[in-house]
């Protein structure tokens, strides 16, 4: 692997299942409805906290999605260009943006893009990160959660969840997530998503690509953290090889689905 996470092999991987679904996209495909002219909001509560998760699906085709406890609120929005983690408690805020150049914070430490930090410059901001009681709290509200991967919504939180974890140099989320695929609770499981989706052809097709590129990936970063046990440095570069192709696999399914909502 190299020194430093390189994204143009993450577009790479996402051009050819771009590549894969173009021609189907056009044959199969009813063109997509007009998006709404004013935001859709579903709001859902979550069995194990009681804690209300809205999603909002944006007039552009994006989409949000919040939920908060009495001591932080997560935000993440979606969109076909990039994705932005917002997190606030009180006046602290850290942001994560992800987008084709990589992943910056935006914290108290000034502006960092994580992907070209040395090992020594990674390793000092991820014992920062850690410190900030607003990324703390808002890493123990994700975990909290029941978050499915089977929906929308539960994927952007999965991330999130991992994207933080990435952050602070806890493979904590990485290890939960790899004892839900092993009980068989991967994104392959029913979902609980629209029955567009559902379909296998149209975004159906879509969707269907955005899992196997996801379940490919999930087992490439195992091999990445299996071949650099004696390296904390390397390992952090596979977390985040590992969040940022899934962030732009996000990205992608919603601009291959015309934009949400799918009808």
């Amino acid at each position: 692997m190299a020194k430093y996470v390189c994204v143009a092999g993450v577009l790479t991987g996402l051009l050819i299942i771009g590549v894969e679904t173009t021609a189907a996209q056009g044959k199969n495909r009813e063109p997509a409805a007009a998006s709404p002219s004013s935001p859709m909001v579903t709001r859902t509560t979550d069995p194990k906290t009681g804690l209300q998760i809205t999603q909002t699906v944006e007039a552009t085709g994006g989409v949000r999605i919040d939920v908060h406890d009495d001591k932080v609120s997560v935000r993440k929005e979606v969109r076909s260009n990039g994705s932005l983690i917002t997190l606030s408690a009180g006046r602290d805020t850290v942001s994560v943006a992800i987008d084709a150049q990589g992943l910056t914070v935006h914290g108290p430490h000034g502006d960092l893009r994580m992907n070209q930090l040395s090992p020594d410059a990674l390793a000092r901001e991820q014992v920062l990160m850690a410190g900030l009681p607003v990324v703390h709290d808002a890493g123990a509200l994700l975990a909290r959660l029941d978050l499915q991967p089977s929906s929308i919504s539960g994927q952007a939180l999965w991330t999130t969840r991992l994207v933080l974890g990435m952050l602070t140099g806890d493979d904590a989320a990485f290890r939960a997530m790899g004892r839900m695929m092993a009980q068989g609770n991967s994104p392959q499981t029913p979902r609980a998503v629209k029955v567009t989706l559902q379909n296998p052809e149209g975004p159906g097709k879509c969707w269907n690509l955005y899992e196997q590129f996801l379940m490919k990936n999930w087992n490439e970063f195992w091999q990445c953290i299996a071949d650099h046990m004696d390296s904390a440095f390397m390992r952090g570069l596979c977390e985040i090889d590992f969040v940022l192709q899934a962030e732009l696999a996000m990205m992608w399914v919603i601009s291959c689905m015309g934009g949400l909502p799918v009808r």
